[in-house]
């Protein structure tokens, strides 16, 4: 697969690799998992399903990227516990949201505290700038990434990596953003943003998450062929057995004639 460039970085073919793994984490998460909640719920109402797909996108993605080199950074704020996903092999950092989200977060101006993700876009993104706006920054609000001062910015960092990653490190953060209409998922996209929240580089997943038709013909070919080496043993047994019972019934006739001869 080709890579992409994007300014002075690369999407390697290992960091999309990646990407479609949290990818399929998201797409179960939010369909599968929901459903099968759904079908074995009682309740009257079901309002906790909003929260319930950010748990099963978290779990899905300690059961199927957590590693030697990948690493789940668990944090709160208040009452509420987030993920992010650390890629120490692609030195990239993740974290999943929904595309509703993701539009509120920048139009909240009177925040008293950064929220987690206006930090790691401030301190890991530092230095991006987003495509559209490098055209013409006169044209652009830039009064929402510097609502904290750069210290603050670093000091919230802390709080949320603790030991897992310092910022020396230079890593980048991608936000996995995820839109879903009746419990399926719609859209998926990775985006790298800068300090307010415009995007740097996007990259669409949803093809990466549609199954190899080819590889799954393969698949049921093989399946039919086993299929059909089971019934011919099936058939060659059934064969067999009547094969078998046929002489016992012939044994049982011929001592029958003979002793018939013998009274004649």
């Amino acid at each position: 697969m080709k890579e992409v460039k994007m300014h002075n970085e690369t999407i390697s073919e290992k960091s999309r690799k990646m990407m479609e793994k949290i990818g399929k984490a998201v797409a179960k998460g939010v369909g599968e998992d929901i459903r099968t909640y759904l079908m074995g719920s009682d309740n009257a109402t079901n309002n906790a399903v909003v929260f319930l797909r950010g748990d099963y996108i978290n779990t899905n993605l300690v059961n199927s990227i957590k590693s030697d080199t990948v690493e789940i950074r668990y944090f709160k704020r208040s009452a509420w516990q987030g993920c992010i996903v650390i890629d120490h092999d692609n030195r990239l950092t993740f974290s999943v949201t929904s595309k509703n989200t993701l539009e509120r977060i920048p139009q909240k101006k009177n925040r008293q505290s950064p929220h987690f993700l206006q930090t790691l876009v401030n301190t890991e993104n530092k230095g991006e700038v987003g495509t559209a706006k490098q055209m013409s920054l006169s044209d652009y609000d830039l009064s929402f990434g510097s609502m904290f001062t750069e210290e603050e910015y670093e000091d919230d960092f802390q709080k949320i990596m603790d030991d897992a990653l310092s910022l020396d490190e230079d890593y980048r953060h991608w936000v996995i953003e995820y839109e879903v209409k009746h419990n399926t998922l719609i859209n998926l996209t990775a985006k790298l943003l800068d300090g307010d929240f415009d995007v740097v580089h996007s990259l669409g997943l949803m093809e990466m998450l549609k199954p190899n038709f080819g590889d799954l013909t393969v698949t049921d070919i093989k399946a039919e062929k086993v299929k059909d080496a089971h019934s011919l043993v099936s058939i060659k047994a059934g064969i067999k057995g009547r094969k078998s019972s046929e002489s016992e019934k012939q044994t049982e006739i011929l001592p029958k004639i003979k002793e018939e001869r013998r009274k004649a």
